[in-house]
């Protein structure tokens, strides 16, 4: 049997050893000869960083020139595919037997070690060398590992053919943008300070280091205290605050630092610093991480960042230290998040018109704020690129640098293209699915999976839930598209609206001792007197609920931070109030037994349709408190523990502010017509929805909410009817139990008689509330007015709202009354929206509400 040492050269391997040895360095196991092209192979890494000179040492793999350059690894593939031989068996042949000094066992070994090429390594100490606990060389191959990760290979004299232009990077970008995120110039003492002087005690056991250990160096928790004299200090913990709006218990704020590792040559380490810094300067976008600040000392540079305080993707998806595991939608956003990040970042350009790239996208650079909105991070590989639309210049690097298997295989050839970084997110979006690391133990890269036909239904992630069926399909095929060949691969914006049409407002379950916590154990004092009680309706009483951020909230408090700032346009960090409707037992039972059985139907109901709407004037579920559901009667429900929640309307109904309840302010004429316009709107998305008829039953002023901004949302789903399938401009049908409100009911609804014509007709009466600001009341009248399917004769406007155009009121009045006509002769919504539209487009027309 043939003896193998260190000091065996390897031209004199066995082919059976080589062949193994190449297996191992194709993570599928598919060489290029057979035709198909994998989607990743470490022999082309491990040929990249051969050095010219022979050993193997430290010196020579971070400052000494390459032995291959980019034809060279071309030529290895095109001769594999020509003769069938695996490639690495003919870089074997090629560098065993080139050069004064023969590489040997002990070079491939150490080179191997040093990137990080686990199993081929392990298979020469311990089969090839029988070494039980192989040597770890420690002078050299801790050199290697501590500072290989700064190196990149240069590939240099390009051939430059004549039909492609070929642009080398440079070392700074000067990207075309007007910031107002200007970082703050840091002292290397200040620095110190807030680190403890950097203290590489783990931060979970007193000191400041963060675990794990990134590319270009180590992360380290940085403290600013509230009373600080320090200027400087001060304003880092006011821009901190910025994006941070929370104190911790210590009152205190906390910040990252990213101290860059210092080599022998700094020249490495200020460009990357440079490059990050110039970067974060120019880019701004809330799926960004922002730069607070950053200083440098000659040799170690700083960059000062928000504290993400719940880390990377890739250790929230391994769920270490005893995290909840993510669950499904909380992933669909933040792969929503990254879209978005990518979509800016590939929008930007440098002044020479060139789109950016950032390189080096992977689950370990997406950082989780405390509401796990998602962040780019490590912008130090960022660069200029060709665009895959354009396509008219091909950028190429004298560096081709990033983590291995998020790398698309013409990275390897030095193109910078945003299809480098398409490719990979469509490895994230795996990760997301699986939670499955890019690689495995076995050396399989986890993209492999997209093109062996598997299901990935079998390998889904069931720590995150029950995965909706069409989640899973639609992210995985866009996954399999983003893995795909570089000119098949979707642009950014692309993702982003694809990924937009996934994302529903799923309403969470909620625990009612945490909407006890959030409204003060129902305080039942009005808002008004510093309790909590905001209103009362026929079965309920509705709160006011706050989400002050604590360390170590649960994922539901999450969940619903997120949804809740999603709905109303907010920072999940800004939202602290919410609104809980809490139904009460006692008022259900004093109407009966079967009183009680129908609340309980129309709670489920609630649920059901409004988890199924999403339109901007509707409004949205956040979350229910059910313990124990049963539409049945039979068992005793705890009705004050039935809760619904749902975005804090700060202005409440249109029915409060028409008649300026609590003193609020009067609506103007302008905000009122507005208002008209988008509660019709809302109205004709329900009777067009999905080619159904949805018909809400129940639309008055005291259901329309208006928010901060006065913008209508149409609340209270639990009358909500669907109807047959086709029919958009009204469903004959009939009930025993006509529901709703009588004096915003037509005839025919009173009767029994159900369609989609009657929201119209309730939508006429609202009109008339708003012109008049005079709310309908019991005995048929609005204000002076009496409703009738023979009309109404003219009323007076509210002063209250400004001075209304004369034209206008006309106008709103006769609609209003068409609105009232026979169910026959009486228009859709759409043809209502129409009219309301072309009035308010007429009279609104640059007028700013």
């Amino acid at each position: 049997m043939f003896d193998i040492s260190e000091e065996t050269e390897l031209r004199n391997l066995p082919d059976s050893v080589k062949c193994t040895l190449g297996k191992l360095l194709d993570k599928e196991g598919i060489y290029h000869y057979h035709g198909t092209t994998g989607t990743q192979e470490e022999w082309k890494t491990l040929m990249a960083h051969i050095p010219e000179f022979m050993p193997v040492t430290s010196d020579n793999l971070i400052h000494g020139k390459r032995k291959y350059k980019i034809e060279h690894i071309q030529m290895i593939e095109e001769e594999s595919r020509r003769r069938g031989v695996p490639p690495f068996k003919l870089l074997l042949g090629e560098w065993g037997t080139s050069g004064r000094k023969r590489p040997k066992v002990g070079d491939l070994a150490l080179l191997m070690r040093a990137l990080d090429m686990h199993r081929a390594a392990s298979y020469i100490t311990r089969e090839l060398l029988k070494y039980d606990n192989p040597p770890e060389t420690e002078d050299e191959l801790e050199k290697v590992m501590l500072n290989l990760e700064g190196f990149e290979p240069q590939f240099t004299d390009l051939s430059i053919s004549e039909a492609t232009k070929y642009i080398l990077e440079e070392d700074e970008i000067d990207i075309e943008s007007n910031y107002t995120n200007v970082p703050l110039e840091l002292s290397p003492a200040l620095i110190k300070e807030i680190t403890d002087n950097f203290n590489e005690r783990s931060f979970k056991d007193g000191g400041r280091k963060m675990d794990g250990r990134g590319l270009f160096g180590s992360v380290f928790v940085g403290v600013v205290p509230s009373n600080t004299d320090d200027n400087m200090m001060h304003k880092l913990r006011i821009k901190s605050l910025k994006y941070q709006p929370f104190r911790y218990e210590d009152n205190t704020t906390r910040v990252a630092v990213k101290r860059l590792k210092a080599g022998t040559d700094n020249e490495y380490t200020k460009k990357m610093f440079n490059a990050e810094v110039n970067a974060l300067k120019r880019l701004e976008h809330i799926n960004i991480i922002p730069l607070l600040g950053y200083s440098f000392d000659g040799q170690l540079g700083n960059i000062v960042y928000p504290l993400m305080i719940n880390g990377s993707l890739d250790y929230r998806l391994l769920s270490e230290d005893d995290n909840s595991p993510l669950p499904w939608c909380v992933r669909v956003d933040i792969v929503h998040d990254v879209a978005k990040g990518l979509e800016y970042i590939h929008s930007q350009k440098s002044l020479d018109g060139a789109v950016l790239v950032h390189r080096d996208i992977k689950s370990a650079n997406i950082l989780l704020d405390q509401d796990l909105n998602a962040k780019i991070s490590d912008f130090g590989l960022l660069r200029c690129g060709s665009n895959q639309e354009m396509n008219k210049t091909l950028v190429m690097t004298q560096m081709p640098v990033g983590t291995n298997c998020y790398m698309p295989l013409e990275a390897f050839r030095g193109v910078v293209e945003p299809s480098w970084d398409i490719y990979s997110f469509g490895v994230v979006i795996l990760e997301v699915l699986t939670g499955l690391p890019p690689i495995d133990q076995n050396n399989r890269l986890l993209s492999s999976y997209s093109d062996d036909g598997c299901l990935i239904t079998d390998m889904l992630d069931s720590t995150a839930g029950s995965w909706p069926e069409n989640i899973v399909e639609t992210l995985f095929a866009l996954s399999r598209r983003c893995l795909g060949e570089k000119r098949s691969r979707p642009i950014a914006a692309t993702i982003v609206q694809e990924i937009e049409k996934l994302i529903t407002r799923v309403p969470i379950e909620l625990d009612y001792e945490f909407l006890k916590k959030t409204t003060n154990d129902f305080d039942d004092m009005h808002v008004n007197q510093g309790g909590r009680k905001l209103g009362e309706g026929g079965f309920g009483i509705v709160y006011v609920g706050t989400l002050a951020y604590q360390e170590g909230e649960s994922m539901n408090v999450t969940l619903l931070r997120r949804n809740a700032a999603r709905v109303q346009g907010l920072l999940s960090s800004q939202l602290n109030r919410i609104a809980v409707k809490r139904l009460c037992k006692k008022k259900a039972l004093d109407h009966g037994p079967e009183l009680e059985k129908l609340i309980s139907k129309l709670f489920v109901s609630e649920i059901e349709n409004m988890s199924r709407f999403s339109h901007p004037n509707l409004l949205t579920l956040l979350g229910f408190c059910a313990p124990e559901v049963d539409i049945t009667g039979v068992n005793s429900i705890m009705f004050e523990e039935r809760c619904l929640v749902y975005p804090l309307m700060v202005n409440g109904s249109l029915e409060d502010r028409l008649v300026c309840k609590d003193q609020s302010q009067p609506l103007s004429w302008e905000t009122r017509t507005h208002i008209l316009k988008q509660v019709i709107s809302a109205i004709k998305y329900l009777h067009t929805f999905e080619k159904k008829a949805f018909i809400h039953r129940d639309i008055k002023s005291a259901n329309v909410l208006l928010d901060e901004h006065c913008l209508a949302k149409i609340g209270d789903f639990g009358l909500v009817r669907a109807g047959k399938s086709g029919v958009t401009t009204g469903i004959p049908g009939e009930t025993d139990n006509p529901m709703g409100t009588p004096i915003y009911m037509s005839i025919e609804a009173v009767r029994g008689d159900i369609s989609a014509k009657m929201d119209v007709f309730s939508f006429g009466v609202v009109i008339l509330e708003v012109l008049s600001g005079i709310i309908a009341s019991g005995d048929n009248k609005v204000g002076a007015i009496v409703i009738s399917p023979d009309g109404a004769s003219m009323i007076d406007v509210d002063p209250k709202a400004g001075d209304w155009p004369e034209e206008l009121c006309s106008s709103l009045f006769q609609l209003a009354t068409i609105c009232f006509g026979s169910k026959q002769e009486r228009p859709t919504s759409t043809q209502v929206y129409s009219e309301l539209s072309n009035i308010v487009d007429f009279w609104l027309e640059g007028v700013a509400v």
